[in-house]
């Protein structure tokens, strides 16, 4: 009776929050049979409200029962009825990303930018598909426009450091790249003890015939400050 409402809020998520306003209905029956001057007449009403009520609900229960079958589902139906939520659609594409179905998280991130343009996550999230799919000067933009945006947690900083001096190295831009490798240092020194692929690249440029003896020296230098004990 109170696991299910007949009203459309939209997101099937946000239906729990009336799970009480719904059994505040049968309470408020209970509360009226005890309190009011002329009960004669409650049971009879209270008893046909109440079973209208479960009746409506459990139509509600039938509808529902297909979106809960598993999270893809459950995503789907909350992206189709609020095309307009950032965060369902960044879950969307992370569930598209589970199964690589990169082109389809590409559509949920692009649809999502407009409500967000200057949400680090969500511009991560947007290079690391654009990078998985070649389109390495577009996901250089987005982590680019990441950085200089809104971030909430200064975790989203150090992999869009990251993944965009992997995206410039790729690029055999290894200064630039270099660079980025420091900024996040900067914010996080034992940082490379966490990113292996980040350290597998400043390791790279370390040992590189290819880089110039200015990257060789810096990314020697990234991995001396790496490497010292914290204070």
């Amino acid at each position: 009776m109170t696991s299910n409402v007949p009203f459309a809020v939209n997101l099937v998520l946000a239906e729990r929050s009336y799970f009480i306003p719904s059994l505040a209905l049968a309470l408020l029956l209970a509360w009226a049979f005890e309190h009011l001057p002329r009960r004669q007449a409650i049971p009879a009403l209270g008893t046909t409200l109440l079973s209208a009520w479960i009746g409506i609900n459990a139509l509600v229960i039938l509808e529902r029962v297909p979106v809960w079958e598993n999270n893809m589902t459950l995503v789907t139906h909350e992206v189709r009825n609020r095309p307009d939520s950032v965060r369902m659609r960044i879950v969307a594409a992370n569930y598209a990303l589970l199964d690589d179905r990169k082109v389809e998280a590409l559509h949920h991130l692009e649809h999502a930018l407009p409500y967000a343009p200057e949400l680090g996550q969500l511009l991560h999230d947007l290079g690391w598909v654009l990078d998985q799919l070649g389109r390495k000067s577009e996901a250089i933009q987005a982590y680019e426009q990441g950085l200089r945006g809104r971030i909430d947690d200064p975790n989203w900083t150090l992999r869009l450091h990251a993944k965009l001096a992997l995206a410039l190295g790729s690029q055999k831009r290894f200064d630039q790249a270099l660079d980025e490798v420091i900024a996040a240092l900067r914010i996080h020194r034992l940082y490379l003890g966490e990113n292996q692929e980040l350290r597998d690249f400043v390791e790279e440029c370390s040992k590189s015939t290819e880089v110039s003896t200015r990257t060789h020296r810096k990314a020697v230098g990234i991995l001396d400050i790496a490497a010292r004990p914290p204070r």
